[in-house]
């Protein structure tokens, strides 16, 4: 294809997520790759994707129908339960009234909820869900009745499992975690020996699919799916590490030193350097916030009762929990996840420190509150969606179902129905064409992209995809055949049918004549 092409189209999703597989579960009960009951989703290119949230979202699309407000509802619901059911268990169980309300303040205005609450990124839910594990774990230590316990420790230890099929951190985070929580146990006679037992056996039993799952792919590296009882164990030919550190550095010690300092850093600065992640200078949680967390951990506040004092020194432990990851985790906020809601409950504890210890201030201490709030608006009006035309980069979408949607509409019509459409770096684009398009099962999928299995090395890297063709073939396009180029493209053997916008950037929409 002759003339100025311009930059390629090298497009990225406003969302790390593939939808594909949820609208497959609805669709067909089974995922991509025809697995009904995978304990992790190979994704479209091997890479992986953690299988919890779709778990979530396949009930929504199924009723409702897909769509992106749809399949972002899911986790919507659940962080606002979540802050619903903290709430309630400080406000009115515990009769801690300004503390429920502090806390409540200080994760609603923390950006990391905000943001992962609108861009979906899997991995985000798991720390919803080990909250919601955490405090039923709390609820079982202050139960009086034997029965309670029992329930509530269950329930803890099946949330904490279902974390370890939400995002790959949890994998090392829950062992040192629940060797903390055994030697705080013990040590303060919190639970009988028979109550912890059965906690970390039901743990334990749980997480044996995803343990045998870690086994297969980083220690066989399995190149077909198997099975475990009646889990489908998928192979990831295309196994992510880029979480990690490289442990094969010269000099392992530094390197370990260099990336927790880089991380304690990118909490201070307010930003991790990815635009998908953070607002300078608001970060996952605003900078100035903080401050109170180690207010929150050391001070001894006379008002906050035993039981919540036993809520709140669990969130200590699992702060300390990370810590050892911080040396090995490279630092982002989405690596840094199990971090930032904890953070986010003992700023509110902090707030509520500083507030208690103010009282000669009168009402002027309500400055307090009502400070944080507006600092959150401003992040949100200012920040996140941008005022006055200027456009952040969560206005921008990158890739947008409703571009994608208007491009498809094009070629199914009357005039395109049997024609080819080239487009630049098809592997990464074939997936959002898929979304707009009706659902197709496995078998259909290996035929119309050429794929000979679902687990090959070439994984996910097609050259057709229906009617779409990777530009590096457009040498064997024909007359009516369409081409996605930029809007400088001049070439007189192609002629413009419209313009287009991809990312939000402008296209051209041209169609060969000779």
């Amino acid at each position: 294809m002759e003339g100025k092409r311009g930059s390629e189209c090298l497009l990225k999703s406003v969302s790390n997520i593939d939808f594909n597989p949820v609208r497959s579960f609805a669709s067909f009960g089974t995922d991509i790759h025809g697995l009904h009951f995978p304990v992790y989703l190979s994704s479209v290119w091997g890479q992986g994707q953690s299988v919890l949230y779709a778990i979530f979202s396949v009930p929504f699309v199924r009723i409702f129908g897909f769509s992106i407000l749809i399949f972002r509802l899911p986790f919507v619901l659940l962080t606002f339960s979540l802050l619903v059911f903290l709430f309630a268990l400080l406000y009115f169980k515990m009769k801690q009234r300004k503390l429920a309300t502090f806390i409540n303040i200080a994760i609603i205005t923390t950006p990391w909820m905000f943001i992962s609450s609108r861009w979906i990124l899997d991995a985000n839910v798991a720390p919803v869900i080990f909250l919601f594990g955490v405090l039923s774990i709390w609820l079982g230590l202050v139960s009086t009745a034997s029965s309670h316990r029992y329930i509530y420790l269950v329930l803890g230890a099946v949330l904490l499992a279902l974390t370890t099929y939400g995002y790959i951190t949890a994998w090392m985070y829950l062992p040192i975690l629940c060797v903390l929580y055994l030697i705080y146990f013990l040590r303060n006679k919190l639970l009988r020996t028979r109550e912890y037992l059965l906690f970390t056996v039901t743990l334990v039993i749980l997480v044996l699919p995803i343990i045998y799952f870690a086994y297969k792919v980083n220690l066989v590296h399995a190149s077909s799916a198997s099975k475990f009882l009646i889990f489908d164990i998928p192979p990831l030919p295309s196994n992510r590490v880029e979480s990690l550190i490289d442990f094969n550095q010269s000099n392992l010690l530094l390197g370990m030193l260099k990336n927790f300092f880089n991380g304690i850093t990118i909490y201070f600065k307010g930003t991790d350097g990815l635009a998908w992640n953070s607002v300078a200078p608001f970060g996952a949680i605003m900078p100035w916030t903080l401050l109170f967390v180690p207010i929150g951990v050391f001070a001894k506040n006379t008002a906050i009762n035993d039981k919540v004092r036993q809520f709140k020194k669990l969130i200590c432990l699992n702060i300390v929990a990370f810590i050892p990851l911080m040396f090995v985790v490279l630092p982002n906020y989405n690596h840094w996840n199990f971090l930032n809601i904890n953070l986010s409950i003992m700023v509110g504890f902090g707030l509520y420190e500083v507030f208690s210890s103010i009282k000669n201030m009168g009402k002027f201490r309500i400055l307090l509150p009502i400070i944080t709030l507006l600092l959150f608006i401003w992040f949100v009006g200012q920040a996140y969606f941008g005022v006055g035309g200027k456009e952040t980069f969560y206005e921008s979408q990158q890739v947008s179902y409703t571009e994608v949607e208007k491009i498809n509409t094009i070629m199914q019509g009357k005039e395109f129905n049997e024609k080819r459409l080239f487009i630049n770096n098809l592997p990464r684009m074939f997936p959002y064409f898929r979304l707009v398009q009706q659902p197709i099962n496995n078998h259909t999928y290996l035929s119309i992209s050429g794929q000979k299995n679902n687990f090959g090395k070439n994984m996910g890297l097609v050259k057709r995809y229906g009617y779409l063709r990777d530009m590096s073939t457009v040498g064997k396009s024909k007359p009516g055949d369409v081409a996605i180029v930029a809007p400088d493209f001049i070439d007189s053997n192609w002629e413009k049918i419209t313009d287009i916008t991809i990312g939000g950037a402008p296209y051209l929409l041209v169609r060969k004549i000779v």
